[in-house]
């Protein structure tokens, strides 16, 4: 006896049509307004401790929301 298949026949996906031709859209395309990327700095050694002397330089720039930093 041969198990059940799930569904009548082969499902078509309706988005690659879209994808195929260069007209979709990625979860990534979409950007609300005031999106903020972020980006994290790890050192590549153990225990290792940052030294940032000055933020006030990067605050400046345009564009930069907030230079936080997080030492645990």
């Amino acid at each position: 006896m041969q198990p059940a298949k799930f569904g009548f026949g082969p499902v078509r996906r309706q988005e690659d049509e879209a994808f195929l031709r260069g007209s979709g859209r990625y979860v990534a395309d979409i950007g609300p307004e005031g999106l903020c990327h972020a980006a994290v700095l790890r050192s590549p050694h153990a225990h290792a401790r940052f030294h940032t002397p000055d933020t006030a330089v990067a605050r400046a720039m345009p564009g930069v929301r907030l230079l936080g930093l997080l030492f645990l």
